[in-house]
């Protein structure tokens, strides 16, 4: 009788981690984390990296980032627009991948975007002449002008 109790714990246990419940949100655990870096301004569609997939599954973002694309098969991550780092609030994307119809492989993907000097700064003169004194303290701070 024993052994019968013991084996529909068992059972129940295995049903219940099967469905996806055994981590007690219904969340799966992340399978995968990856960090994927690009550069600003690339043209939309430019592969950002790929993630492994699982076949007979599709995937997609939990929150639809406006700046990337999925494809649901391959698990291509491209940009949908063109990126500019100076106009992000903060140049790294978290983001979330899971499969469907089940969520049981969840993959975390972290996307940096690179900076590119797009924005060199210009200067009023070629030269600036600065001179100090011999008798000048130690830490004597000079104001410059600014670009």
């Amino acid at each position: 009788m024993m052994n019968f109790f013991v084996v529909c714990v068992l059972l129940q246990f295995l049903m219940t981690f099967a469905q996806g419940q055994g981590h007690g949100d219904g969340i799966p655990p992340v399978a995968e984390q990856l960090q994927f870096e690009i550069y600003e301004g690339q043209e939309p569609g430019t592969l950002v990296g790929t993630i492994n997939t699982t076949p007979f599954l599709d995937y997609k973002f939990s929150d639809e980032p406006a700046e990337f694309t999925l494809d649901s098969q391959k698990g291509e991550i491209r940009t949908s627009v063109r990126i500019d780092r100076e106009a992000l609030v903060q140049d790294n994307f978290d983001l979330f991948i899971q499969s469907v119809p089940s969520a049981s492989h969840l993959v975390e993907v972290s996307i940096t975007v690179l900076d590119i000097n797009d924005n060199s700064p210009i200067f009023g003169q070629s030269s600036l002449r600065i001179s100090f004194s011999e008798n000048d303290q130690r830490g004597t701070q000079v104001i410059l002008e600014t670009t």
